[in-house]
């Protein structure tokens, strides 16, 4: 056990230390050490070998969990209450069991906040103040997290919200309209583009609550109000209305050894927090859209996931109106393991099913079917609405290989998601095993920036140290890159549906015992012999001792797209 230790949170961090002797453990990959200090780092073969563990552990918290709300919960929003929480507790306590496995044993913690070396005394305190620390800075999970549980709302942004309910009663007076749960990613820019171009009305969900976005909001809804009487494209923001008579859970332990007192307690609090806001959202939305008619709105949403989108989600289904839920995302059958089963579920909530009734659900892959009807859940099967045409002539000697890796911060979502330490490992493997080729490979990166752990500075290191072999994608849209390339890898991104929807092999590949095509390695979905550079394919397979999944363009034929049945 170490007697004080350091804890970088950010890859500057250790600009703050000044006694060289200190010892140093870094949240941040490949931190540039010009002190010589001596920094430890996650290892990342043990958190991959205990990755699937940990997904049974937070498991058994969860139900733990659930089984203690529900005792506070009526029987009516018993399993609304659930699968609203299911996400935000996978991502709490799987980050919660990462870092309490990396983390060495010490007397001392210290963190640095607000430029200052703040001390901690046990892990749990450690891991309360990163989360606190990260919910301040944009773009960080737990910041995105913390708009579900904070109850502090200034008495301008009460005001504006209240206007708003006035506004938005005058905008859509009887008119139909289409409501979108955002227009800005995944494939909800391309329906709001063909929206537009059909000159229907619209209104758009803006997350944020900065005040200076909520009057903009305002004020393009009064512009339209004054101007445009017969047809409206507008924004709109939810804050919720926290009720006087708020959740207490009526206990705060439970039997389980792999999560500490002081968390749970930590825990718990936020829970009562996130199913209030959950109820003051519902609140709002009903005072929104109360007057609509039946069947005024026609709602469209990538995701129900959390609680704004979801209660949202709720509302438009006791106000009868009609609502539609995209496949978002990429949901194969997982049968291989019980870890495996669990993050298939986590990957489908609120993303291509949900418990809010009476919402239409549309598959964009043979994938998705597969899911759904597995589940025994009625869907329409639709045409992919990114697709874009495939038209690579690239007659290259190169065997162009796509990695689109997707890392989650603070190794969130264990199993099915590698951390950024499993992901830079793994990425230099994949690239020293492809080195062993005997023709020439392009490995293309192309992964998200992650606030302290994934960057430009570490994606050129990476590209330095392996310049004969990888390159940086430089493309804006991933269809573009899945175009140019002859094949794709990655874990479990939705990249894997796409390439395979453009008729490109995709490979499940990663430093994680998950497989994304556990189920497809049939001869009916490997790779056909007359597929371009066939024989190379199959060296990479041999190499990397795993398959790639192939869709032939029968199996890809879909009748329908989207706007069949939305418009």
């Amino acid at each position: 056990m170490k007697e004080v230790l350091y804890i970088l949170s950010g890859e500057n961090d250790i600009n703050q230390i000044k006694n060289l002797n200190n010892i140093c453990f870094s949240l941040c990959p490949m931190v540039r050490n010009r002190k010589k200090l001596k920094i430890l780092y996650p290892d990342p073969i043990k958190s991959y070998e205990l990755a699937s563990e940990k997904v049974l552990e937070s498991q058994k918290i969860f139900n733990q969990i659930i089984s203690l709300v529900n005792k506070s919960v009526k029987n009516k929003e018993k399993k609304f209450v659930t699968e609203i929480l299911m996400p935000y507790l996978e991502v709490k306590i799987s980050i919660y069991l990462y870092l309490k496995n990396i983390l060495p044993k010490s007397n001392i913690y210290k963190l640095l906040i607000k430029s200052k070396w703040k001390n901690f005394y046990s892990l749990d305190s450690l891991i309360i103040g990163i989360e606190a620390k990260y919910s301040k800075e944009k773009g960080n999970i737990h910041n995105h997290l913390i708009q579900f549980t904070n109850y502090k709302y200034s008495f301008i942004k009460k005001f504006l919200s209240k206007f708003q309910v006035h506004l938005i009663n005058q905008l859509i007076n009887q008119k139909p309209f289409y409501l979108l749960s955002n227009n800005k990613s995944y494939f909800m820019p391309n329906i709001f583009l063909e929206l537009r171009e059909r000159k229907k009305n619209i209104i758009v969900f803006n997350e944020s609550q900065k005040i200076s976005i909520m009057f903009f909001i305002l004020f393009k809804q009064i512009f339209s109000i004054l101007f445009f009487k017969n047809r409206f494209i507008n924004e709109f923001f939810i804050l919720p209305i926290l009720s006087e008579k708020k959740i207490k859970l009526k206990n705060h332990t439970i039997e389980n050894r792999s999560i500490g007192l002081d968390y749970l307690s930590f825990l718990i609090n936020d829970i009562e927090r996130y199913i209030n806001i959950y109820r003051g959202y519902k609140l709002y939305n009903y005072k929104l859209f109360k007057k609509c008619g039946n069947n005024q709105i026609q709602g469209v949403f990538h995701t129900n996931r959390f609680p704004n989108l979801n209660s949202l989600s709720f509302i438009l289904y006791k106000l009868k109106q009609k609502q539609h839920l995209i496949s978002h995302g990429t949901h194969t059958l997982q049968k291989l393991d019980k870890p495996s089963v669990i993050s298939c579920e986590s990957l489908a909530v609120g993303m291509i099913k949900s418990k809010v009734p009476n919402i239409n659900i549309y598959s964009q892959s043979k994938f998705s079917d597969d899911y759904l009807t597995s589940q025994n859940l009625f869907f329409n099967k639709i045409k992919p609405i990114n697709f874009k045409k495939n038209e690579n002539i690239n007659d290259s000697k190169y065997l162009n290989i796509l990695s689109a890796g997707t890392v989650k911060q603070l190794g969130c979502r264990r199993h099915y998601f590698e951390s950024s330490f499993e992901y830079i490992y793994s990425i230099n493997k994949l690239a020293n095993q492809l080195r062993k080729l005997d023709f020439k490979v392009k490995l293309i990166l192309r992964i998200r920036d992650v606030n302290h752990e994934i960057n430009a500075r570490i994606k050129n290191e990476i590209l330095n140290k392996f310049d004969d072999i990888i390159e940086l994608s430089e493309t804006k849209k991933i269809s573009e890159d899945i175009c140019k390339s002859d094949c794709l890898i990655a874990l479990s991104s939705t990249t894997l549906e796409e390439a395979i929807n453009h008729n490109i092999p995709s490979m499940s590949y990663g430093l994680s015992k998950y497989d994304h095509f556990s189920s497809y390695y049939s001869s009916n979905f490997q790779i056909p012999k007359n597929i371009k550079k066939y024989s190379k394919l199959r060296k990479v397979e041999k190499l990397l001792n795993k398959k790639f999944v192939y869709l032939n363009k029968s199996d890809l034929k879909r009748r329908n797209n989207i706007f069949d049945f939305i418009l």
